[in-house]
């Protein structure tokens, strides 16, 4: 039924404040010294690695999966019998759908005490059923629309709910 599972994820806020700041120490620093509480920052990290550990036993042993980060989706190409599986929050699940051709999206909330997740209606729990049901091919797809958005120099926009039609001015 699909030839492969692509599990697009994103950095924690945590590595992104790592990734500028060169360490956790520098991170540390900067939360604190601007009066935010670095805890929070710890706790959706943890429970993000705690949800990924947890995607990646549940799926059958013989299913090639492929992890890849939301800044690669621009370069990616996803087949057309891949079944992608967004982890995180609802603007991953809109960025990745931009990039798919009809495959169908798994979105799955990492963590609904910090994320409300309008359009992620799967916990870890419940994507665990879910992945039984669709590789038994007992699964029942929502369709999305997308608008597209052709512009006077010939590129072409796709987006769910991110297309801004009016003035190019700040006005």
């Amino acid at each position: 039924m699909f030839d492969k599972v692509v599990v697009v994820t994103k950095k924690t806020m945590l590595e992104e404040l790592i990734e500028r700041f060169n360490s956790i120490e520098q991170a540390r620093f900067y939360i604190e010294h601007s009066g935010s509480t670095f805890s929070f920052y710890e706790k959706e990290n943890n429970s993000y690695k705690l949800a990924l550990d947890s995607i990646k036993r549940i799926f059958p042993s013989d299913t090639q999966v492929q992890f890849i980060e939301r800044d690669f989706l621009p370069n990616f190409l996803f087949g057309d019998k891949d079944l992608v599986v967004t982890l995180g929050p609802d603007g991953l699940v809109i960025n990745t759908a931009k990039y798919l051709n009809n495959q169908p999206i798994l979105a799955i909330n990492p963590d609904v005490s910090i994320i409300d997740g309008v359009l992620i209606p799967f916990t870890i729990e419940k994507a665990v059923k879910s992945i039984h049901k669709i590789f038994s091919g007992k699964y029942e797809c929502k369709k999305i629309s997308m608008a597209k958005a052709e512009l006077n120099d010939g590129q072409e926009l796709y987006g769910v709910n991110d297309l801004f039609i009016g003035p190019g001015t700040h006005i």
